[in-house]
């Protein structure tokens, strides 16, 4: 199933959401989930770095790998995760910006990318990523307060879906970025992510016949504890989507159009 760049958003979204709310009933004026932290590393938690398999790509190319793609190397469960965070990285591990790749998102899954994920059953009926981050959002890290935790059983089977485009010799970035398909015109023009599968060239690039390729990679850092909570407490969640008619976590499924949804589940 191709899901739209708006979807892909709003699984993203939803992640932030729930890792903001879950396992805390927040208080006004309390806030559990920091983005573009600067909070220093919590000397009770272990910090392991690692990387995902290369992601090679040429000038103009994309990267839109499936849901299963890796393995991703994790720390071995069970454990309780209380970082994440995240980097696209090149061979000689410098961080690669922006105006080199784009990074469109990266979604993590605990369970081979097959929508059985026992963390998260994310947006139906798609998306049920752990972590994930696209470019508005790029340094983005997930801390979670003492005592909450994504928590592990070392059964998981990490994987990704890992979407980059390589904005190096391409005539119109924006153009490129954005997915913009071939029918669309300059008057009426019209982006999709199914405009920009898996190895193809991006708007303006499918002449390009250099062989520039170079390897590319997400790096990312978990921060954990074997020390696992016994429970996950009550959390809220309000949404409000014009994308999709569905919104699954756990075993609840809310049918809704546009309105907003608010209700509270006992984990």
């Amino acid at each position: 199933m191709m899901l739209t760049r708006a979807q892909v958003l709003v699984a993203i979204a939803l992640v932030a959401v729930t890792i903001a709310t879950t396992g805390v009933a927040a208080s006004p004026g309390r806030t559990v989930y920091r983005a573009l932290s600067n909070k220093p590393r919590d000397p009770s938690l272990t910090y392991e770095t690692f990387r995902s398999p290369a992601v090679p790509l040429k000038s103009g190319q994309v990267a839109n790998t499936p849901n299963s793609f890796g393995p991703m190397p994790f720390v071995k469960g069970p454990v309780a995760v209380r970082h994440f965070e995240a980097r696209v990285i090149d061979d000689d591990n410098n961080t690669v910006p922006l105006d080199e790749v784009y990074c469109h998102h990266w979604l993590i899954f605990d369970d081979g990318g097959m929508h059985k994920s026992t963390i998260n059953d994310g947006l139906c009926p798609g998306l049920a990523n752990v972590w994930g981050i696209g470019a508005e959002l790029l340094g983005t890290k997930y801390d979670y307060p003492e005592g909450y935790a994504i928590v592990t059983t070392g059964k998981e089977q990490w994987t990704a879906n890992i979407h980059l485009i390589r904005t190096t010799n391409v005539p119109d970035v924006q153009m490129c970025i954005e997915c913009h398909c071939k029918w669309g015109t300059p008057a009426n023009p019209e982006g999709d992510i199914a405009c920009c599968p898996d190895r193809t060239q991006c708007w303006g690039m499918d002449k390009w016949t250099k062989n520039d390729t170079k390897n590319y990679y997400l790096e990312y850092t978990g921060g954990s504890k074997r020390q696992v909570p016994p429970t996950v407490g009550p959390f809220f969640l309000s949404f409000s989507s014009a994308f999709s008619t569905c919104l699954h976590v756990r075993d609840l499924c809310l049918q809704r159009g546009t309105a907003h949804s608010s209700f509270e589940l006992q984990l």
